[in-house]
């Protein structure tokens, strides 16, 4: 088997708390993704999370694949498992490397990181040497990588961001902010009859009051987003908020408790 994966496991453990916002967020948009027999899977939850990370975990994420063409040789990078879970801060070298070197561009690489080489055998993985040379974008398993993602991104179909609709209110996303269009029921609405509230700590929340009226109230908006460079305005019979991301990414849903 991978040795390296196994060595590294134990050095990752950490009795540091998970905060269970964070890995409900961080789970859901994983979970979302995975149907079995026709159900939906439920998040697991921040004890159970802890309970694994305490024994610590690396995981391989290939950077290049092993294929007849390459030897059966595979580029793969070691991180904690539960990096993002644990709020380790992001670690831009790492990421640089995998886009520059392996044109994986948007990984979210948190906390350490360790490069790797293997080679599937008839008597299974083994693991080989991988030189400071091998770092170079011009190393053979790094044009090659580039190449085979390039090909491969290119026949992948296109996919829309999540968005959605309520009685309420509509909402779309890029990576970087949130549209929200609260139906207001009438045009004409003056800005002093209307509340935008983004909660405590702010930016974590979303309420919207039309006088005394509660038109929309998210507790827990998926992640956090910026009230000082958010913005709201009135168009016709709507309330346009324009959400800035704190952290720019895809959002699995606006409510997190929806």
């Amino acid at each position: 088997g991978d040795s390296l994966k196994e060595w590294l496991g134990p050095r990752f453990a950490d009795e540091t708390e998970i905060d269970a916002r964070v890995a409900e967020r961080e789970t859901r948009g994983q979970i979302e993704k995975m149907v079995v027999s026709g159900q939906g899977l439920k998040a697991p939850s921040a004890k159970t999370i802890q309970t694994l990370a305490k024994t610590g975990g690396a995981e391989a994420y290939p950077l290049a694949h092993a294929s007849e063409a390459n030897g059966q040789e595979a580029i793969k990078l070691y991180v904690d498992e539960v990096g993002t879970l644990r709020q380790r801060p992001r670690n831009p070298r790492a990421e640089r490397f995998a886009a520059e070197s392996a044109g994986l561009s948007g990984l979210r690489i948190h906390g350490d990181a360790y490069v790797g080489r293997t080679m599937l055998t008839p008597h299974g993985v083994e693991n080989l040497d991988f030189i400071e040379a091998d770092l170079e974008p011009s190393s053979p398993w790094a044009v090659d990588a580039r190449r085979t993602h390039a090909n491969d991104f290119a026949a992948m179909p296109s996919t829309d961001l999540k968005s959605g609709s309520t009685a309420h209110y509509d909402w779309s996303q890029t990576n970087e902010d949130l549209e929200v269009s609260v139906k207001l029921g009438q045009a004409g609405v003056a800005k002093s009859r209307l509340t935008v509230d983004y909660g405590k700590p702010a930016g974590a929340s979303l309420f919207v009051d039309l006088d005394d009226t509660h038109l929309v109230a998210i507790p827990r908006l998926f992640d956090r987003i910026s009230p000082t460079d958010s913005s709201w305005s009135i168009d016709r019979d709507r309330l346009v908020i324009t959400l800035e991301k704190v952290d720019p990414r895809d959002w699995a849903a606006l409510d997190l408790d929806a």
